[in-house]
């Protein structure tokens, strides 16, 4: 069957290229005849005789051939859930699994495909309900376990594939009752103890590292983490044997299987497991040899690195760092690093550090100024965790050091083409810390600028994860805003202030380092001379790192901040990887690029982790600013709408319920209402009602905050001009055959008289779009001030009563006490904003069509009884001749209606 999938993806390329290419067609045509021939064999033929063919294969004259035959058909079968069932029932595992043991070592040209076809047929009734697996572990015991997963060096390939399969019956064991099934759980250990010891040296690499995959995913509870742990104290192969490995991806891995395991531990076992694993690390730092010495630390190491609660309960045990410390001066270099890379671990614990800083400041001192290269800078970057983390502490507490120096010597580090991998790697994770003060940020940038470009530049074609997330670290620190306190908290800070709160923390010397300004300038001199963008992008495309996806979005977004950068942003391609960090979040209804697309009835998406937000976030801030008809070609604008109007929601994301910051909400309403001044042609609109983001819009209208409230109507006021926005506001009293009032029109009319000018402006603006609709503005003549006894208010100049939407409309046309200019950079004044909005709306009510004529001619008559024509007078001669021409077009409208405008 593999052959058959590997053909047809050779056919599938050829008819790509020419979809004409006869002898391809043709090919096409017997490869498929070939594959339905043979799944109707495998269909028709009798299970059992086929099982009875491919496991027998006794005597010299054996049918190896034949027997692959039958495997593979039965391959086909077992994927279907009935013929799995089927294949169980009749015997199926009760025949593989003792053929799978015989064969497992002997010569055969044939041997290693058949096993792999009886490893899959297994794999798939493995996954038949709860008898399958059952039956399949009831053949391991410790004589068959490894001849189940195969001896090293004979079949790798087949051995990672039935490491796999113990793996998952392991699981789905750990995912039923201890009661049920009772007999096959021993079994279970025995598979599990079998995998452990594949993590043996003896196994090749690869191998090894999908052992240690198929071990996190079989480890499901805390009865196998127990068994696991339980293991190592027997003396089989222990995890913490594998800190040293020669491999650094069997050295990384495992942190990750300790902290899998570790996770696990019920609280009250916490303690025993505790002593477990001090024991064995105490064996090892206590031998004699200086080489199982330093294996010892670099297992505390791998325990740091897996749980701070654990590593902490061994290191500040009694007497156990007073051991080291008290003869490691005598000791060979490579335990000295082994201890100093233990203490780097151990930084990341507040009790830990306490300990280091009081038991190892004169060691740290002196090793920051040894001649190794590696020990000087490890201990620097020791001492760089204990000044970041304890900035703050009681003076004395902390290890005295000259940051500028260790970051200028961690630079150069990395400049150095021939340095280890090793010290890159501690060289970076120095200056991850030491970024973290702002007088470094500052050195580093200003100073180092082309020193960071060249560094960028060499390690960006590497693959070399550690590194690459260890600069982006660097970066972010590098880019990083203060974060900017709620009234809340600024409030409480107050009240600290006045009460002489001793515990609250005071401006460093160097705090206004960290300015908006100096910020601004520190992330302008790295995209603009380092290159970083480029290299963010291209280490982010590499990896599929969930670390770095993060730390890259939230440097993006600090970068964003900058309003400078948006274009050079756009340019250097920075938007199409934060669209890659948002997905995948996209619905069908998403999608619609119809002018006929249905307002959605449901609120957007929200962002599916903090990486998704961070990128939209960043995505909102650019989309404000930009000319998105120019930086915003092809599909990308509609892509934009999907995580941008995610932002609206009331909660980040599912798994962690956070409520997305409100800064967050009001730029995406920004970065929203500008995509919606995009033209038709683009559909961008109609995916933003696709979205739901006009829902959104319409709840947001009543939010506390003024800002958010008056993005919201504008970006209400852009979509307007969408035709489901439009019916959905003007289309209710019509519809109905008791004509009833929109409330989404009362809002609006309401709003048009908000003390906030920008927020009235932009809902008069809607208002007098939705004018241009009969509809409309009979829902607009119905409104009523529902305070007043018959519905309406006197009108004082008059000496009237009108509608309280008339109303609304007549104070757009009256003259405000300031009349103040808009914006510097136009000579439009408020006045004159709301005057033309005004004038339309007046103009329109006055132009409905000749089948509401009688009602037309009447609000003619309630306009000019509410003193509309005397504004219009004044507004016809004002020296804005937009505002002197709508008022002589509404004047003439109301002349058209029979009113009499001349006097």
């Amino acid at each position: 069957m593999e052959q058959y999938d590997e053909a047809l993806k050779d056919i599938k390329v050829a008819l790509t290229i020419d979809r004409q290419y006869r002898p391809a067609v043709d090919a096409m045509r017997e490869l498929l005849e070939t594959i339905t021939k043979n799944k109707k064999l495998a269909t028709d033929a009798s299970p059992t005789a086929l099982l009875r063919t491919a496991t027998t294969l006794e005597g010299e004259d054996a049918d190896w051939r034949g027997a692959l035959d039958a495997a593979e058909k039965l391959v086909v079968l077992s994927a279907d859930a009935d013929g799995s069932e089927r294949l169980l029932k009749e015997g199926g595992v009760d025949l593989l699994l003792p053929a799978l043991f015989a064969i497992r070592t002997k010569p055969n040209d044939h041997r290693s495909k058949l096993v792999a076809a009886y490893l899959k047929i297994i794999a798939n009734i493995s996954h038949t309900g709860e008898g399958g697996f059952v039956r399949i572990l009831s053949f391991i015991s410790k004589d068959t376990a490894e001849a189940f997963l195969g001896e090293p060096g004979v079949d790798a390939p087949n051995d990672t594939l039935a490491i796999d399969i113990a793996s998952t019956l392991i699981l789905k064991v750990g995912a039923t009752l201890e009661s049920e099934p009772p007999n096959i759980r021993p079994n279970a250990h025995i598979l599990l103890d079998a995998i452990v010891r594949h993590l043996d040296p003896r196994w090749p690499v690869d191998h090894r590292a999908a052992t240690f995959g198929a071990l996190i995913k079989a480890v499901s509870n805390e009865e196998f983490a127990l068994a696991v742990i339980n293991n190592t104290a027997k003396g089989n192969t222990s995890l913490f044997s594998l800190v040293s490995d020669p491999d650094e991806r069997i050295r990384n891995l495992v942190p990750v299987a300790l902290a899998r395991i570790l996770e696990l531990i019920a609280e009250t076992n916490q303690k025993a497991v505790q002593e477990a694993c001090r024991q064995e690390i105490v064996k090892r730092v206590d031998s004699d040899s200086a080489q199982t010495k330093a294996l010892g630390l670099q297992a505390l190491n791998a325990l740091f690195q897996a749980s701070f609660v654990y590593g902490s309960s061994i290191l500040c045990h009694p007497g156990f760092l007073d051991s080291f410390m008290d003869t490691i001066d005598f000791e060979p270099a490579e335990t000295q690093l082994a201890l100093l890379e233990t203490l780097s671990a151990a930084c990341a614990d507040k009790e830990s550090r306490t300990l280091i800083v009081g038991r190892c400041s004169g060691y740290l001192q002196k090793m920051t100024r040894t001649k190794d290269a590696r020990l000087s800078a490890t201990a620097n970057v020791v001492a760089s965790k204990l000044a970041t983390a304890s900035r703050g502490a009681q003076a004395g507490q902390v290890v005295e050091m000259d940051s500028i120096p260790s970051a200028d010597s961690f630079i150069a580090t990395l400049e150095d083409t021939t340095s280890p991998r090793d010290q890159d790697t501690r060289a970076v994770e120095g200056l991850a810390y030491l970024t973290i003060e702002p007088r470094v940020k500052e050195h580093v940038v200003t100073t180092k600028g082309s020193s960071l470009k060249g560094i960028l530049t060499r390690t960006q074609s590497q693959d070399f994860r550690a590194l690459h997330y260890g600069l982006a670290t660097m970066i972010a620190n590098l880019t990083a805003f203060r974060q900017k306190a709620t009234e809340e908290e600024e409030q409480v800070r107050k009240l600290r202030r006045m009460a002489k709160d001793a515990s609250l923390a005071k401006p460093g010397p160097d705090e206004a380092l960290n300015d908006e300004d100096r910020v601004r300038r520190r992330c302008e001199i790295l995209v603009l001379q380092c290159a970083m963008v480029p290299w963010l992008i291209s280490v982010a495309r590499k990896s599929n790192s969930t670390g770095l996806r993060k730390v890259t979005a939230q440097i993006f977004c600090n970068l964003a901040t900058n309003r400078k950068l948006h274009n050079v942003l756009v340019q250097q391609g920075a938007v199409r990887i934060l669209l890659e960090f948002t997905r995948p979040i996209q619905s069908s209804a998403q999608s619609a690029g119809s002018s006929k697309t249905s307002p959605s009835t449901s609120l957007p998406t929200p962002p599916a982790d903090g990486t998704a937000f961070l990128a939209s976030h960043a995505l909102a801030k650019i989309a404000i600013t930009v000319n998105p008809h120019l930086a915003f070609k092809g599909q990308v604008a509609l892509e934009l709408v999907r995580p941008i109007a995610g932002l609206l929601c009331t909660s980040r994301a599912a798994q962690d319920n956070t409520n997305i910051p409100l800064l967050a909400q009001f730029e995406a309403l920004m970065a929203i209402t500008n995509l919606a001044s995009m033209d038709d042609t683009t559909h961008v609109r109609d995916r933003i009602v696709a979205a739901g983001a006009v829902k959104a819009f319409e709840s947001l209208i009543f939010d506390d905050n003024v800002m958010v409230r008056r993005a919201a109507v504008e970006a209400i006021c852009n979509m307007m001009f969408h035709p489901a926005v439009y019916e959905a506001y003007a289309d209710a009293f019509l519809a109905a055959k008791v004509p009833t009032l929109s409330n989404k029109l009362k809002l609006l009319v309401a709003l048009s008289d908000s003390e906030d000018f920008a927020t009235r402006r932009a809902a008069s603006g809607a208002v007098a779009i939705l004018s241009s609709s009969p509809n409309a503005c009979h829902q607009l003549m119905a409104l009523v001030d529902e305070n007043e006894p018959d519905g309406k208010k006197e009108d004082t100049k008059a000496g009237t009563r009108i509608p309280r939407g008339l109303e609304t409309v007549v104070r757009l046309l009256e003259p405000s006490p300031s009349g103040i200019v808009s914006s510097p950079n136009t000579s439009v004044s408020e006045d004159d904003e709301l005057h033309l909005r005004g004038l339309e709306i007046v103009k329109n009510l006055a132009n409905i069509d000749k089948a509401s004529q009688n009602q037309a001619s009447d609000y003619g008559k309630q306009l000019a009884a509410a003193g509309v024509i005397r504004l219009l007078k004044r507004l016809i001669s004002s020296q804005n001749e937009a505002v002197a021409q709508a008022a002589g077009d509404a004047l003439q409208a109301l002349a058209r209606r029979g009113i009499d405008v001349l006097h």
